[in-house]
């Protein structure tokens, strides 16, 4: 606190240590208050002669004219208001007046204690010198250099029953819902720093214990990536999902990716430390198995996960959300994205989703998921990328086909 907050701050103390004194509180530690003692009644600002509560002589003041009293209460000593209120020597206008010392008490200085005088102690005979080596005029050997850290090992995908574990109680929904919390074990939030925090704009998905599969345009030009949030539901607030942050350290997006035509749009993230799984944070599998790879998924009804808007331009959502999503036609979808000149429906993609069930802005990134073995087992076969709106009716929603890219993720998490 400064100085002149301090003087500003006296006669707010005053008034209050007015009432005190007025209506005689007393604390449960305070001796019983001593008989009162006739005191003369001094001038505002003057003094008169009185004893202080340690028997030294004082003029008797206003406390804000005290700096030994004021001195007292910056130290904000449990004793303070108890010694205040013993060299309470009357009161003007309405204010208490306190015994000023006279004299400020110092602690003096301390007496020194006699000592001995030292006493001869014996002295060992003297010893010869060892003798010394002659001077070598070859420079000493440098220090041996310590061996390099071992670099981590690869990361490998991971192959069921440890991936794709969920812990959802259902496998079918209607329109888009609140996620069950943990659910989806393998969904990330994209942290972005701001001035003010973090700011969660995409999502991902945990495939290794090092590396979260996202979009290309979620990284693209995006210095400000900062975290990856895994295992969290309500991003507003800690709640008992217990979240926890990743830096990311490396970011890999395609070498090819064409931010006009959305062609290749999937990434890779290294996170800085390994992520420990948990029955709420593990990845998710990926389709490396030829008949996972090879399958079409045409009216299979994939789910999508996110934090992303509910509705085109609206706010996105602090709690996670989920809904299922239509695979559309390959060739039906070509069709309806023809007036899109920049835009072709490739072998490398996927539609999904119609009127009110579709991803929106804030779920890119985040993972297709399709259940396989009865739900025992989820594979993320597509990456958010793009679409008309949002649940645009006749507009299904655009996602990169994972099993597209399964070398180039390989060898992307293998170097």
């Amino acid at each position: 606190m400064k100085w002149c907050d301090f003087v500003s701050w006296i006669p707010i103390f005053v008034v209050a240590f007015a009432s005190l004194v007025v209506s005689q509180v007393v604390f449960p530690d305070d001796p019983p208050p001593p008989p009162p003692q006739p005191v003369p009644v001094p001038q505002p600002g003057g003094g008169g002669n009185c004893l202080g509560p340690d028997g030294r002589q004082g003029n008797c003041i206003f406390l804000r004219q005290c700096p030994e009293f004021i001195d007292l209460l910056a130290k904000d000593a449990p004793s303070a208001i108890r010694t205040l209120r013993q060299a309470v020597c009357g009161n003007a206008r309405g204010l208490p007046l306190v015994c000023c010392p006279l004299h400020r008490a110092f602690p003096g200085p301390a007496t020194p204690r006699p000592q001995p005088p030292p006493q001869p102690q014996p002295q060992p005979p003297p010893q010869p010198p060892p003798p010394q080596p002659a001077p070598s005029t070859q420079p000493p050997p440098p220090p041996p250099t310590p061996p390099p850290p071992p670099p981590p090992a690869p990361a490998t995908l991971l192959s069921p029953p440890e991936c794709g574990f969920s812990n959802a109680t259902h496998f079918r929904i209607v329109g888009g819902v609140e996620a069950e919390l943990g659910a989806w074990p393998w969904l990330g939030a994209l942290g972005y720093r701001t001035d003010v925090g973090l700011d969660f704009l995409c999502g991902g998905a945990l495939i290794t214990n090092r590396h979260v599969l996202t979009a290309s345009h979620c990284v693209i030009d995006r210095s400000d990536l900062e975290v990856v949030r895994l295992g969290d539901h309500d991003i507003s607030k800690t709640d008992e999902a217990q979240h926890h942050d990743y830096p990311v350290s490396r970011v890999i997006q395609h070498p090819q990716y064409n931010k006009k035509s959305f062609d290749n749009d999937i990434a890779v993230l290294e996170l800085a430390s390994p992520v420990p799984f948990t029955r709420r944070v593990h990845p998710i599998c990926l389709p490396n198995d030829p008949g996972i790879r090879n399958r079409d998924l045409t009216g299979s009804s994939p789910f999508v996960a996110g934090w992303g808007t509910v509705q085109f331009n609206g706010r996105t959502s602090d709690v996670l959300r989920e809904v299922q999503v239509p695979v559309e036609d390959q060739e039906k979808c070509r069709g309806i994205y023809t007036p899109f000149k920049n835009v072709q429906i490739t072998p490398q993609k996927l539609c999904a989703g119609k009127g009110g069930k579709d991803a929106c802005q804030g779920d890119s990134g985040g993972p297709l998921m399709q259940p396989e073995d009865g739900g025992r087992t989820w594979y993320a076969v597509g990456v958010v990328s793009f679409g008309h709106r949002c649940a645009e009716p006749g507009f299904p929603g655009v996602y990169t086909r994972v099993s597209e890219y399964m070398p180039w993720i390989q060898e992307t998490i293998s170097s």
